[in-house]
């Protein structure tokens, strides 16, 4: 690094130019670029919303249909038609009465498969084994996976069971064990098995993307429940996405793909959307490359007329550095000119007029240059000294609130906390207006150490509208009131007192309402206010040069009636 500075230090200024224009073109580039990948970056993300937000329409949607499946298996096996059904599955009947129980579970089979359009197939189990199916797909399960599902439905002891069966193309089925309500027995009278077209359900939901529809997936804790592509992209899914929700572009087979996620509490899943991304993004991939190509034209071209430009430049003062060598040797005082050229007028014409005069102020600068020095470090060694009480007062206080801690004095490490946030607010006057919500602040701590002091006959109640605590106040505006109220409604009398604090937004105006439940205030009191000289008037006169005449504040009081002051200022945003 020091070879590079002292390499630079040796160069004409020209060439100092030149490098200066190289950096400048350099940083612009970064700045540029940055702009234009924090752009792609928020385009990234309005896509990213729009894609979560199909997404939780479409999730909503789905679940919206199972959970009318799963009302469904809930009113089959509550149905009593199928319950004393199954409770007689073993009677001795006769062969004709056993044929119409069978008849009768069909037809009821039947009617709730007709309900749901979405509804494959359903199965119904008695105790004995015997199947009884209806529905647009009575495809029998497989024995191992019958069994797996009876298993898994057995351990949730009547709830509904979800269940993706299958790899290339789950099967999505809701089974529940059905237990008889009889006198409360619970008894195991089957099992139903209802078989889901899901892809039928994501099918119909609305398509928001136009032509470029993205795949949707499901997928539990431990595999696929559903997806629409069979690519390895689709299959290794989880493995993709690390956090939901999100988003994240990811490269299968030379094409890139934006994938979104979302998690759902209903039944552990997580949906996601693939959509691809070379489809969606080519023109904004076109114009970067459009924009690389341009500035890096703009960079050449600015290189070739940053060289002259330099060169125009440093020519007038090469000039000057040649006439300043003879002033060295003594050529000024001896009456001898600058040799410069007559037609120069510019900054190198005017160091020209005025190189003498510069000299002989040099010393006159440099003695007063001297006593400035002086001056400031002596200001700064006033100003150190003026902060050691201030931070002697803070380290006590301090060493107070550990010792009451320490000797479990809780009220006594509060009122100190308290008055060390009055004392520093109050000393601190760097700048003149604070937010509503930290003048509020101070007013907490100053009420605190009140609480102290009047116990349970005070009582004071803080209500600030969200949207005004931002909004810009005079510093130690508020404080002031809450004194004044504990002076005339509080301190001459014995009973309790309420004082409420109010900030609202009424018309664009930020209204500050101070209301005490004394016995009001006469016209003599209203002149002359307390507040340990912080009257009313100074509150009202700092309003008023802060935001202007048509703000400050106003008193309503009367005998037996107690006090309201209203302050009205403009809602001038600070800093959150």
């Amino acid at each position: 690094m020091g070879k590079l500075i002292g390499f630079y230090r040796r160069l004409k200024i020209k060439d100092k130019l030149f490098v200066f224009i190289l950096l400048i073109m350099a940083v612009s580039f970064l700045f540029v670029y940055s702009g234009v990948q924090y752009a792609f970056h928020v385009y990234d993300e309005q896509i990213y919303r729009k894609s979560s937000d199909v997404l939780r329409m479409s999730s909503k949607s789905i679940e919206d249909e199972l959970k009318k499946i799963e009302e469904m298996s809930y009113e089959i096996m509550a149905d009593e038609q199928i319950q004393a059904h199954l409770q007689h599955v073993q009677d001795h009947d006769s062969a004709y009465t056993q044929y119409k129980m069978k008849r009768d579970l069909w037809d009821k089979l039947g009617e709730y498969a007709g309900e749901e359009a979405y509804i494959e197939s359903i199965h119904l189990y008695d105790k004995n084994g015997t199947e009884y199916a209806a529905g647009s797909s009575s495809a029998d399960l497989g024995e191992k996976q019958k069994n797996a599902v009876f298993e898994k439905a057995k351990a949730k002891k009547g709830a509904n069971l979800w269940l993706a069966l299958g790899d290339s193309q789950p099967l999505l089925i809701s089974a529940r064990q059905i237990r008889s309500y009889h006198q409360l027995s619970l008894e195991n009278l089957g099992m139903i098995v209802i078989q889901v077209n899901l892809k039928q359900i994501i099918h119909d939901l609305p398509k928001d993307w136009g032509d470029s529809v993205g795949d949707i997936a499901i997928a539990d804790q431990q595999s696929i429940v559903y997806s629409e592509n069979s690519s390895a992209l689709m299959k290794d899914i989880k493995n993709h996405i690390p956090a939901l929700p999100g988003y994240e572009i990811k490269k299968e087979n030379g094409k890139r793909y934006f994938i979104s996620s979302l998690p759902s509490s209903y039944q552990n899943w997580s949906y996601y959307n693939v959509l691809p991304f070379d489809d969606m993004f080519a023109k904004i991939t076109f114009m970067k490359t459009v924009l690389g190509i341009f500035f890096l034209l703009f960079f050449s071209i600015v290189l070739l007329l940053g060289r002259r430009i330099a060169n125009s430049i440093t020519g007038p003062i090469e000039q000057l550095v040649s006439a300043m060598k003879a002033v060295q040797s003594g050529g000024l005082e001896a009456g001898a000119s600058l040799a410069l050229p007559e037609d120069t007028q510019d900054e190198a014409g005017m160091l020209n007029r005025h190189f003498t005069m510069m000299m002989k102020r040099i010393n006159e600068l440099i003695e007063e240059n001297v006593e400035k020095q002086l001056i400031i470090k002596e200001t700064e060694c006033k100003a150190l000294q003026a902060q050691i009480n201030p931070h002697f007062l803070y380290n006590t206080l301090e060493s107070i609130n550990w010792l009451a801690k320490a000797n479990q004095q809780k009220q006594i490490s509060k009122m100190v906390e308290s008055l060390g946030y009055l004392l520093r607010n109050s000393i601190n006057m760097k700048k003149d207006t604070v937010t509503i919500e930290e003048e509020a602040e101070i007013v907490l701590h100053y009420m605190t150490i009140q609480r102290f002091r009047f116990e349970e006959r005070l009582n004071f109640t803080l209500d600030i509208d969200e949207e005004v605590k931002h909004c810009l106040i005079p510093k130690l505006s508020l404080q002031p009131l809450m004194e004044n109220a504990i002076q005339y409604a509080l301190e001459p009398f014995t009973r309790p007192c309420a004082i409420r604090l109010r900030a609202k937004l009424e018309a664009g105006h930020v209204v500050l309402t101070v209301e005490d439940n004394g016995p009001g205030m006469d016209n003599r009191i209203l002149e002359k206010t307390g507040g340990r000289g912080i009257g009313l008037q100074n509150i009202h006169d700092r309003i008023r040069l802060t935001f202007g005449g048509q703000y400050g504040l106003t008193i309503q009081s009367g005998e037996g009636k107690g006090t309201t002051i209203l302050i009205k200022i403009p809602c001038q945003r600070g800093m959150a």
